[in-house]
């Protein structure tokens, strides 16, 4: 099955808008923290929220992709997180705030990750899985870069955003998906299929465990280092637009290169930027570059891995898989980094971030080695 850039794009822009709050996290944590007074740790399980709440729904995507159809997974995920989003201003205190934000993670994850899945199912899911990541990155870029300025004015306006979006991905939603189709995945006994899946699934906990600890603290890092808001606003966001160019470097870099090579490329790029990022994050440029380096390293290994998966499975429940281990790892990794930063300043968040990192370098070397064939 193929599908137009343009049906991509739209499925692309439905999957994004289920993990919306995640694409301006950093500037949600520290709004939170400066509007509400959470301590950090309150702020590390705030950010660990959604991802948990995403991590959780891909087990469940899993399950009732077997009997619901797509169009009910997304538009049930997209209708209800809209609902929290506005519960979640009527919370002053951590705990219904953090319980609010999990069910919302949850419901944005039917949705996410539903929409993901159907990307399997193309002759070429790199194709899908690449658009993905071009237009989640010019939304979240596009959002980060204005965020700054809208919490600035109001904390309020930053749940407001993300209601006006989720209700026009809803209705993209209604028209993309036709009602009366079938269960979203077909039944399957054997959910890993050899230790190559096993250790892929590994390297992606620990690919996310890194990457999410050190872009969740990424405005706090900037703070503490004394960089301006706006710096750091101007940083993240061009960061993640510089996934523009990571996902169309995926696609010339398939001819060539396997899914697996072009993972640990993705990987080894990620490691220097958090060589840049311990060296001086109080350089602006330091802190700029490692940013970027940071988030392009990210876009090249995201679409690679669930390449690998929806390879092994057309229809699409791998891939459903693929995310829980995906959002466990952006789930923990906040929550971990929080623990170890709790007594120390927060320029000292690399050091978690990196060993993940190492974790899942080490993972995709030892599903390399097991291998037989290369994907």
């Amino acid at each position: 099955m193929q599908k137009s850039w343009s049906h991509l794009a739209a499925v692309s822009v439905i999957i994004t808008a289920g993990i919306n709050i995640i694409t301006v996290l950093p500037f949600m944590v520290g709004a939170t923290g400066d509007h509400l007074g959470f301590s950090k740790l309150s702020l590390g399980w705030f950010a660990a929220a959604d991802t948990t709440g995403v991590m959780i729904s891909g087990l469940s995507v899993y399950q009732l992709g077997k009997r619901w159809s797509l169009r009910g997974l997304v538009m049930t995920g997209l209708f209800v997180q809209m609902l929290l989003h506005l519960v979640s201003l009527l919370w002053l205190t951590p705990a219904p705030l953090i319980v609010t934000r999990l069910a919302a993670g949850w419901f944005g994850g039917l949705a996410y990750t539903a929409a993901l899945s159907y990307f399997a199912k193309l002759e070429r899911p790199e194709l899908g899985f690449t658009s993905y990541i071009i237009w989640y990155s010019i939304i979240s870029g596009i959002l980060l870069m204005i965020y700054p300025h809208l919490l600035a004015g109001n904390y309020f306006w930053g749940y407001g955003i993300l209601v006006a979006f989720t209700a026009g991905a809803l209705g993209l939603a209604h028209r993309l998906f036709p009602p009366g189709e079938g269960p979203a995945f077909r039944k399957d006994r054997q959910i890993l299929q050899g230790n190559k899946i096993g250790w892929v699934l590994v390297a992606f906990l620990f690919f996310q465990c890194a990457n999410s600890s050190i872009f969740s603290f990424s405005e706090r890092l900037g703070k503490a280092s004394g960089l301006s808001s706006g710096f750091m606003g101007f940083s993240i966001g061009f960061s993640i637009l510089i996934g523009l160019i990571a996902g169309f470097l995926v696609l010339y870099l398939a001819r060539w290169m396997t899914y697996a090579r072009q993972i640990v490329f993705g990987l080894s790029t990620m490691l220097v930027a958090i060589v840049l990022l311990y060296l001086r994050p109080d350089e602006a440029w330091f802190y700029f570059g490692g940013i970027t380096l940071l988030e392009f390293g990210f876009s090249i290994t995201l679409p690679n891995l669930f390449s690998l998966l929806a390879r092994r499975d057309p229809s699409g429940s791998k891939v459903a898989l693929g995310t829980i281990t995906n959002w466990l790892g952006q789930g923990l990794g906040p929550a971990l980094a929080a623990l170890y930063i709790q007594h120390r300043d927060f320029t000292q968040i690399v050091i978690p971030g990196s060993i993940f990192l190492i974790f899942s370098m080490l993972s995709m070397l030892v599903n390399s080695l097991s291998s037989k064939r290369t994907i």
